[in-house]
């Protein structure tokens, strides 16, 4: 991988870059009249039948409400990226401090090199070892929601592109299409579900017989989380999805996980699935989870812990 700048995150993006909040000034706190900064970070996390999913950003632009697009620089450019390593702890820097007009903004739009042209620059590497071309339509990838940029303020996202839920394999097509989908997030406003699976559970007959490699306990089992307390978890069909996945990792005899979201008034629903592997994005699977936890996440300081035992 070239141009690698994960550092942003290292250790917390507070100690990193200093605290996300207003940078002073007489128009500290005032949405028009002067600049504020935008930094951006990139962070996703592990998705079942393929090793790596390298892509290649080449722009970044933003929309404000009242002008027309502008590009950022790029923290360093093309960026080459392989999304499946990147994590909130090791994300990837996008934009580093750039100055903006403050003001109100539409969205945010990625630039991706990523066409079936023979040309490997965003691709995907498959278990057996090989190697498929991704497609993104157009070539660019938004982030539709609005965000504010003060005067003095120095503004701080972090972008989750869920490649559980982005990476399709087209029947009868050749290559992977990336689709956008994205959740954003105060670079230092989240909390973060941790927990563990209990090995026996993941080991269990009749759940690796479910998996599509049922003699490998790493295929499949993903915890969802949901918005809201006691919601009935379901797959990725596109109807109330899970805000965001998070892959178990193997730790002794049990198998671990990680996860960050937006601190919630209202609890989130916590849910294990060893059938994550056949969920299959914007289809109506037949998955079936543990019972859900709840879970409160209600500041950005918080660590909840969920056990599956």
């Amino acid at each position: 991988m070239k141009n690698d700048q994960r550092t942003w995150l290292v250790a917390g993006l507070a100690a990193a870059l200093g605290a996300c909040s207003s940078g002073g000034g007489d128009d500290a706190g005032t949405i028009g009249g002067g600049t504020g900064t935008l930094s951006l970070a990139l962070m996703d996390a592990p998705v079942d039948g393929v090793e790596n999913v390298l892509v290649e950003i080449a722009g970044i632009s933003v929309k404000p409400a009242d002008g027309p697009p502008v590009e950022l620089e790029l923290a360093a450019a093309p960026l080459e990226l392989d999304l499946l390593e990147l994590t909130d702890e090791n994300a990837a820097v996008l934009i580093d401090g750039a100055v903006v007009e403050a003001g109100a903004y539409e969205w945010i739009e990625l630039d991706v090199n990523a066409a079936h042209d023979g040309v490997f620059d965003s691709y995907v590497v498959a278990r057996d070892g090989t190697w498929h071309e991704i497609r993104v339509p157009s070539g660019r990838v938004r982030l539709v929601g609005g965000f504010d940029v003060a005067a003095g303020e120095a503004v701080r996202f972090l972008i989750d592109w869920d490649v559980r839920k982005a990476l399709v394999d087209p029947p009868g097509l050749p290559g992977y299409l990336l689709r956008p989908a994205f959740r954003v997030l105060d670079a230092v406003g989240y909390g973060v579900i941790t927990g563990s699976v209990s090995g026996t559970l993941i080991a269990d007959p009749s759940c690796l017989e479910d998996t599509p490699d049922e003699a490998d306990p790493d295929v499949g089992n993903v915890v969802y989380i949901f918005a809201g307390a006691d919601v009935s978890p379901d797959d990725l069909d596109g109807t109330d999805d899970a805000v965001a996945t998070a892959a178990l990792v193997q730790d002794g005899t049990d198998y671990v996980f990680r996860a960050v979201v937006a601190p919630s008034a209202t609890p989130y629903t916590v849910a294990w699935t060893c059938q994550a592997a056949s969920d299959v994005p914007d289809e109506d699977d037949d998955i079936v989870f543990s019972a859900g936890m709840n879970v409160d996440v209600p500041t950005a300081d918080t660590v909840a812990v969920v056990t599956f035992e």
